[in-house]
Formats: structure tokens, sequence, C-alpha cells
């Protein structure tokens, strides 16, 4: 028989981020290096690629749960890279931060790469974080 003053409850599962692995993508090398500090911080494993050729290269040779990217870069646009990654690697989740963004290629880059969420530059390292977590708990 059960003492009705226990009460029995499931476990909460805790966010732990060493769980996930973040590539990070932007041509401005202090982007990176901010963005780095602030996913190690926070407990997360990080890497980072200074262009949309370099992140589908690491993407093909390692595994990410989410990919970070930067709209304005030279040869390949954080929209071309998402919509890359969504067809290679849909499983991936995928997050724009950009900081001079039109309307219209925030609407692209949303439904072509199948965007998570756009973040605006300069940032709010916990905004940014708390959507980092929000989309990884999506894709859970």
């Amino acid at each position: 028989m059960k003492d009705s003053n226990t009460q029995f409850e499931e476990p909460l599962h805790e966010f732990d981020a060493s769980d996930f692995r973040i590539l990070c993508v932007d041509d401005e090398p202090n982007i990176l290096s901010s963005l780095r500090r602030m996913f190690t911080l926070a407990g997360f494993s990080v890497e980072i690629a200074n262009s949309g050729a370099e992140a589908l290269k690491m993407l093909s040779n390692q595994e990410f749960h989410l990919v970070l990217s930067d709209m304005l870069m030279p040869e390949m646009n954080g929209a071309e890279l998402l919509m890359k990654v969504r067809a290679q690697h849909p499983n991936i989740m995928r997050l724009m931060l950009t900081g001079t963004i039109e309307l219209t290629d925030a609407i692209s880059a949303v439904t072509q790469g199948d965007v998570h969420t756009c973040l605006t530059k300069p940032w709010n390292d916990e905004e940014v974080i708390s959507a980092v977590r929000a989309a990884l708990t999506t894709a859970c």
C-alpha cells in the first residue's frame, strides 16, 4: 500500500549543453571569437567556420546539432548555406544571426533554409543562448 503523503514525480530532464555541438559561421573573426566564448561559457561544444564552404566541409566530417550562420558573407550567403545544410543534413537545427538583414532575405532564409530563428547583431548573450536552447529542445 502506498503512503498517501509520498508523491511520485517523474524526474525532470534538465538541459545539458555539453550534449550538443554547435557550428558558428561568420566571415568576421571577432564575431566568431565572441560566439565561441559565449557558447563555451554556456557549456556547449562549439566549432567555428569562416565561410559557407568551410562549414559544409566541417559538416561532412563531424556531427553537429545546430548551425548558427551570419547572413552576409562573400561567395555563399547564410541563406544559401542554410538551404544546403537543410538538404544535406535535415536533422541539424539552423539559426541565422545577422546585423543587416532585409525582410525579404529573412523570409527567404526562413522558408528556403527552414531556419528556426533569425537573430540580430549586436546580440544579447542570454537571448541567443535561450534561442539556441529552444531550437535544440524542439529538435529533441
